[in-house]
C-alpha cells in the first residue's frame, strides 16, 4: 500500500457490496464522486446485481428498459440505467404536478376509421423488445394488430396483422411467459364462424406469430387466460367455465340457486390467491381455485350482495400497505373491489373480501364510498400496478360546463367535446384513493380499451376514433 494510502480503500470489492447495501441508492451514486477507488467500485457489475435485487424486485417492482431478463447476463451499465428508471417511474407518477410525459400516437388502420378499439394489451418486454397488440370494434376489422413500441425516442410502429376468420370481439394474453406470449381470441359468432377460440403462440425475439390450438365449442365471453386454462362466462348457463386448451379438459363453477336471475352479465374475474372471483350483476361471487384447474366443489364458498347492479367493476389484489380495512387481519388472502353504480349516479363503492388458505373463514367489508365520478363518464377500465404502487384507472372524461339553463350533455350526446386523461389512483393511510393526473391525450377522444404496464411504466390506450396512444410515466 503506498505511504498515505486510505488503508479502508484497499477493502475488496465484496466488503464494498455489504457496506453499499445499507446505503440508499442516491448516497451510493454520492460516493462514487469522492475517489477514484470508489469510482470503481460503484461501476461494478455485482454491486448493481445487488442494488437492482435489494431496492427493486425484492420490493416488488420492475426492472425496465432490460435487454435480457437474466441480471447477470446484462452489463453494469444497462443495470444502472435500468434501476434509475424504476426509481423515476416511481418518482414521475406520485409527483405533484405530474411530471412531463411522452405520448405517441398512431391511427391502427386507415381502412377502419372510426372503429373503436375494443382490445389493447401491452406484452412483456423480452430482449429489447416490446409489442402492443389491438383489435377494431364494430364487426368489420377481422384483425389483429402487432405494433412495436421504440425506446428513445418513444414511438410506435406497425409490424405485422394477424387475419382472424372473424371479428375478434375479446382478445385475452397469458404474459406469465418469459420469452413468449400466448394470446387467445374469441372471434363473435356468426353463421360462417363457428363458436371456437384460437390459441395464437408469439415469439417477440424471432418476430414469429403461429395459430397453435382451435379449441372448439366455447362461450361468447372470454374474460381470462393463465397459463394453459381459458376463463368463459356462459350467460344462458349462468355458470363460469374453464377450459384446458392443452388437454382439452373442461369444467365449471355454477352461481348458487338463490341468485340466479335472467341476464346477469359477468362484469369482472380475476385469480387472486386460492380463489376466483367474479362480479355478476349485483352480487359478488368466490370459488376455491386449484393451479390444475380442477374443481372440487362448482359452488362458491362465498356470494356477497351489492348495493344494486353496476355497469362497470374491477376487481383487484389487495396491498395491506393501502391501510384500509381493520377487519381480518389473520385472513391471508385479500381482493379489493371497486364498483360504479350507473351512468348517472357519481358515486363509486369500495370492498375489501378477505379469506384464508381454507377458503372457509371470510371477512367482506364495504370500506366507504370512493371515487366520486363525474356525471359524464364512460365505462373507467382500471388496472393494477403489480409494485402496489397504485391503481392505474381509465379515463377520467370531463365536458365542458354549458351555458346556464341549458341541460347537462346527455351520455351518448356531444361525446367529442369530452377530454379524457389517463389517471393514477394511489391508496394511502387515512384516505382511499388519491388521484394524480398522468397525461392529456390531446383532442377530442373516447377511451374504449387500456392496458398498463407496470414494469415498463407504459399506458396503452384505444380510442372510439381507431387510434392508440402510448403515454410513457
Amino acid at each position: 500500500m503506498p505511504q498515505g494510502a486510505n488503508p479502508v480503500l484497499s477493502l475488496p470489492v465484496e466488503l464494498w457490496i455489504q457496506i453499499f447495501g445499507y446505503l440508499r441508492i442516491v448516497e451510493v451514486l454520492r460516493v462514487r464522486q469522492t475517489c477514484k477507488r470508489l469510482q470503481e467500485v460503484t461501476h461494478s457489475h455485482p454491486l448493481w446485481v445487488d442494488i437492482a435485487k435489494t431496492h427493486i424486485t425484492d420490493q416488488g417492482l420492475g426492472l425496465p428498459r432490460l435487454p435480457h431478463p437474466d441480471l447477470k447476463s446484462v452489463d453494469s451499465a444497462c443495470l444502472e440505467a435500468s434501476v434509475k428508471k424504476a426509481l423515476a417511474i416511481c418518482k414521475n407518477i406520485t409527483s405533484k404536478p405530474p411530471g412531463e410525459r411522452s405520448v405517441v400516437s398512431r391511427l391502427v388502420d386507415s381502412a377502419y376509421r372510426n372503429q373503436p378499439v375494443v382490445n389493447v394489451h401491452i406484452l412483456p418486454r423480452e430482449h429489447g423488445r416490446q409489442y402492443v397488440i389491438c383489435s377494431l370494434g364494430g364487426g368489420f376489422a377481422n384483425n389483429i394488430y402487432f405494433w412495436k413500441l421504440d425506446d428513445e425516442p418513444l414511438a410506435i410502429s406497425p409490424r405485422f396483422t394477424w387475419q382472424t376468420p372473424g371479428y375478434p370481439s375479446s382478445i385475452v394474453v397469458d404474459k406469465s411467459q418469459e420469452r413468449e406470449a400466448t394470446i387467445a381470441y374469441r372471434p363473435k359468432d356468426s353463421e360462417s364462424t363457428p363458436p371456437t377460440t384460437y390459441i395464437l403462440h408469439f415469439r417477440p425475439n424471432g418476430q414469429s406469430l403461429a395459430e397453435i390450438k382451435k379449441v372448439p365449442d366455447t362461450p361468447p365471453l372470454l374474460k381470462k387466460m393463465k397459463g394453459p386454462l381459458l376463463f368463459f362466462y356462459n350467460e344462458a348457463a349462468e355458470r363460469c367455465e374453464i377450459v384446458n386448451w392443452k388437454i382439452d379438459n373442461r369444467s365449471h363453477y355454477r352461481l348458487p340457486p338463490t341468485t340466479r336471475a335472467p341476464n346477469m352479465s359477468c362484469l369482472a374475474l380475476e385469480i387472486i390467491g386460492n380463489a376466483v372471483i367474479a362480479v355478476v350483476a349485483d352480487h359478488i361471487f368466490a370459488w376455491e381455485w386449484k393451479e390444475d384447474g380442477h374443481v372440487d366443489s362448482p359452488f362458491p364458498f362465498y356470494a356477497g350482495r351489492i348495493e344494486s347492479r353496476t355497469n362497470a367493476a374491477n376487481i383487484i389484489p389487495y396491498n395491506p400497505k393501502w391501510k384500509l380495512s381493520t377487519r381480518g387481519t389473520s385472513l391471508q388472502h385479500a381482493a379489493s373491489i371497486v364498483l360504479r353504480k350507473s351512468v348517472t349516479n357519481n358515486h363509486s363503492f369500495h370492498y375489501i373480501f378477505r379469506w384464508d388458505d381454507t377458503c372457509t373463514n371470510t371477512t367482506f367489508e364495504n370500506v366507504q364510498a370512493c371515487v366520486t365520478i363525474r356525471r359524464n363518464m364512460q365505462h373507467v377500465p382500471m388496472f393494477f400496478a403489480p409494485s402496489g404502487r397504485g391503481v392505474v384507472t381509465g379515463v377520467y372524461v370531463t365536458a365542458p360546463r354549458p351555458p346556464e339553463g341549458t341541460p347537462d350533455p346527455v351520455l351518448g350526446v356531444d361525446i367529442l367535446k369530452r377530454y379524457p386523461k389517463v389517471d393514477v389512483f394511489f391508496p394511502k393511510a387515512g384516505t382511499l384513493l388519491e388521484t394524480h393526473p398522468i397525461s392529456n391525450l390531446n383532442g377530442a377522444e373516447k377511451v374504449t380499451s387500456m392496458d398498463y404496464d407496470d414494469v415498463e411504466g407504459r399506458v396503452a390506450v384505444g380510442t372510439q376514433s381507431g387510434k392508440i396512444f402510448i403515454v410513457d410515466l
